[in-house]
């Protein structure tokens, strides 16, 4: 008799052969550029600004008001092409503006599997959460000099919503996934640790230091890719310094909020200036303490070294905490609003009073944890503990393993 573990594993392996076999018939089948002398993309191809009066693209609304956040579109390029990016194929336009650059949109996926509920509330819980990004990002960040002096701000790519099923996200074609640099070394290590963890369930440890000696025993990949891609001494030590301080940021961002950022697939690098564009961030509600600390895996680690940890990270945490702590700026209230529609979406069958009993619960919890950075010893104290135990093996081992804690 088969046990529920040897089952599973059967399952997951049967689900990947099948997701290998249908990619490879997604590349012989389905053409990487389309033209637009299709029936349904017509409309496209003989598209005039001139005619239909100027149609601007906004693009999404958590930008810097000063900002050029917006074009109109004077013309689509005649082709579309298929790419592979964040994990899903998409479609991506090519649109030439009204002040001549070129911009390039990726066309999301329609889902048609999907009931229009699901895919409404998943969406809106990501809008809601950018729209939260949005208001600190204006109330705050852009206010506070320790963070303007540090170029810290929220940056998001452009995105337009037509419809639950019909997203257009601004592609830059300068950004790089960390799985992109990995490369090929993620998926031996996934099915080795569940392997391991079906026969010693206990142990993560010796897990943890199982996987990292036989497959990443390698700590310099990202310093590597970074001297490769910047051959001279300004480039590399400007983008470490950029990418230091955005890590320290989005970090801090994700110990208070519970943003699940540290999943590989979320982090894009720009290479053009070293900033992270988190993707699919949500708000989490449900603290538990496995998300109150910051990690920083080996790669990240070794390529910050201990310098930029004692000094940039450290200052940039310290900054943002006590920034977003001060009471002028009302944080807590502001999640009352979010937190207070993330749970009508998620759990209709809470009752008016059950839900605001959960929202004030979760603001207590917050407010507490924001209170403890309005004194500035207290503050330092704190956050040293937090970037010391942030390369705990301890505390790594016990991570999801789709956060890749070996690398």
């Amino acid at each position: 008799v088969l046990n529920t573990t040897q089952i599973s594993r059967s399952f997951i392996l049967l689900i990947n052969k099948w997701i290998t076999l249908i990619e490879r018939r997604i590349e012989q089948t389905e053409p990487r550029i389309k033209y637009l002398n299709q029936i349904k993309y017509l409309q496209l191809l003989s598209f005039n600004s001139q005619i239909t009066n100027d149609i601007n693209m906004p693009g999404e609304l958590w930008h810097a008001p000063e900002a050029n956040f917006y074009f109109r579109i004077n013309k689509f390029f005649p082709t579309i092409e298929r790419i592979f990016k964040h994990e899903r194929y998409f479609n991506r336009l090519t649109i030439r503006a009204h002040n001549g650059k070129i911009m390039y949109y990726l066309l999301s996926n329609n889902y048609q599997t999907i009931s229009y509920d699901k895919i409404n509330s998943q969406w809106e819980l990501e809008e809601n959460t950018l729209q939260f990004l949005k208001m600190i990002n204006n109330i705050c960040i852009r206010k506070e000099k320790e963070l303007l002096k540090r170029h810290m701000q929220i940056f998001l790519p452009h995105l337009c919503t037509y419809l639950p099923s019909l997203r257009l996200i601004e592609d830059n074609r300068l950004t790089i996934n960390l799985i992109e640099i990995y490369n090929n070394r993620l998926m031996l290590p996934i099915r080795k640790y569940y392997e391991l963890i079906d026969d010693n369930n206990d142990n993560l440890l010796n897990i943890y230091q199982l996987i990292q000696n036989e497959f990443f025993s390698n700590k310099y990949l990202l310093h590597q890719w970074t001297l490769n891609e910047y051959t001279n001494a300004t480039g590399y030590f400007s983008f470490r310094k950029i990418f230091t301080i955005s890590m320290s940021f989005y970090s801090t961002l994700n110990y208070l909020f519970g943003f699940y950022m540290y999943t590989n697939n979320q982090l894009s690098i720009q290479r053009s200036i070293g900033n992270i564009n988190p993707l699919y961030l949500r708000l989490q509600y449900n603290l538990n303490k496995q998300d109150e600390n910051i990690f920083l895996t080996p790669n990240i680690d070794t390529f910050i070294n201990r310098f930029g940890k004692m000094g940039s990270f450290i200052a940039t945490i310290l900054a943002t905490l006590t920034s977003l702590a001060q009471p002028k700026f009302q944080i807590i209230e502001y999640l009352k609003i979010f937190y207070k529609e993330d749970i009508h979406i998620k759990h209709p069958e809470l009752t008016q009073k059950e839900c605001v009993e959960l929202v004030e619960n979760i603001a207590r919890q917050l407010e507490t944890k924001l209170n403890q950075f309005t004194d500035i010893d207290i503050s330092k104290r704190i956050v040293s503990e937090l970037v010391e135990n942030s390369t705990d093996i301890n505390q790594l081992s016990r991570l999801n393993p789709l956060y890749y804690p070996w690398l």
